[in-house]
């Protein structure tokens, strides 16, 4: 029985194991995975404003500690467009 149960690890073990290696061989970049991906690329625009919106939020605030600006809705809504488009041209395109 645990040789059985044994045999069934170390096959899986293997499994997995060469999935690794074949996932090592070929790294792929960003781009390219953007590229062959079937998926809504509205999906990566909604994500990328969203993570934009709370990143510009949070340095807009870190800055109003700092009381180098003060935070309000217009400039963490320019912080958001500046992260928003400095990603969507370094990152997607």
């Amino acid at each position: 029985m645990h040789e059985d149960v044994l045999d069934v690890l170390a096959q899986r073990a293997k499994c997995w194991t060469a999935r690794i290696v074949d996932m090592a061989d070929e790294p792929k970049g960003l781009a390219e995975g953007f590229e062959e991906s079937s998926g809504d690329p509205r999906v990566v625009l909604a994500m990328n404003a969203v993570l934009s919106l709370l990143f510009g939020w949070t340095v807009v605030w870190g800055l109003d500690r700092l009381e180098v600006l003060t935070a309000s809705r217009g400039t963490i809504a320019a912080a958001t467009l500046v992260v928003f488009f400095l990603t969507y041209l370094l990152v997607l395109r």
